[in-house]
């Protein structure tokens, strides 16, 4: 968990230049793609170890489409420079 919220950090410092009001409405969106991140890392080392099995990987291929549509959104809610240069760093 301590993970997650490394990655909360991380992100919040990258979306902070939403609007208040904004952010209150993407939190749970924010939080989701930080969840998102860890768990697909986790699946990713399951995967390589050759521990992983076909629903791991259905399941790795489903969260990684979900989260890269959920990031799109987000960053798209940032100021066009910012996105530009938050977009990069990823």
């Amino acid at each position: 968990m301590d993970q997650v919220k490394k990655r909360l950090a991380e992100l919040n410092g990258v979306f902070e230049a939403l609007p208040p009001k904004k952010k209150i409405l993407l939190r749970n969106t924010i939080e989701t793609v930080a969840f998102m991140d860890i768990q697909l890392k986790e699946l990713e080392s399951l995967i390589a170890s050759g521990k992983s099995n076909t629903p791991d990987k259905q399941l790795y291929a489903s969260m990684a489409k979900t989260r890269d549509v959920l990031l799109k959104k987000l960053l798209a809610e940032l100021p066009d420079e910012t996105a530009a240069d938050d977009f990069d760093s990823f």
